[in-house]
């Protein structure tokens, strides 16, 4: 079924919302916007129970894909984040609830969205190191098509349009011989 709303598009379409811990400890809650119309901004919200959220801060829309803000609190425990958009008109939106553990580093990151997809997937992972490959394989295991990710860079998007619709393993190697994978599954 195909969502519409009377008086034209959705203002916001949240693509993906994730937490990653910087390097100095504290941690980086990214969101990704896929269309932006009439935004205002957005308040990023915690709770320790995922039912009482609080306000972390505030960041105004700049037609940006990619939104960011440091929380600079020690987690001593299990906490849950998500966005708010607000639009200009006062009508609200949120992401989907994430939870970080309190105690937990997040090495060995590996996201991907939108599942299922059909043009295009994006693949977030911890910042890449050199030599980190993302690989599309068949469900036999034969390479369809890589690509060298970024140094540094914690997400990577992948052109998926000439696949046929089906299942499909994305495998990230981070160049020091750690593997991972993910099932991708094409429209």
């Amino acid at each position: 079924l195909a969502a519409t709303v009377a008086g034209g598009p959705l203002p916001v379409t949240f693509e993906g919302f994730v937490a990653r811990k910087n390097t100095d400890g504290r941690l980086n809650l990214l969101w990704d916007v896929g269309t932006e119309v009439n935004v205002k901004g957005y308040y990023v919200e915690s709770s320790t129970n995922g039912v009482d959220f609080t306000n972390l801060g505030y960041v105004t829309a700049t037609g940006k894909d990619i939104y960011s803000m440091d929380h600079d609190g020690k987690l001593m425990q299990n906490t849950f984040f998500r966005v708010k958009s607000v639009d200009f008109d006062g009508k609200t939106k949120y992401t989907p609830i994430i939870r970080v553990n309190g105690n937990e580093t997040l090495g060995g990151y590996i996201q991907m969205y939108p599942m299922p997809a059909k043009n295009q997937v994006t693949v977030q992972h911890d910042p890449a190191m050199e030599n980190t490959i993302i690989s599309i394989l068949s469900p036999e295991g034969k390479i369809l098509q890589s690509k060298v990710v970024v140094p540094g860079s914690y997400q990577t998007q992948l052109n998926i349009e000439r696949l046929a619709a089906g299942l499909y393993i994305v495998r990230y190697a981070d160049g020091k011989g750690d593997l991972k994978t993910l099932k991708l599954v094409k429209n």
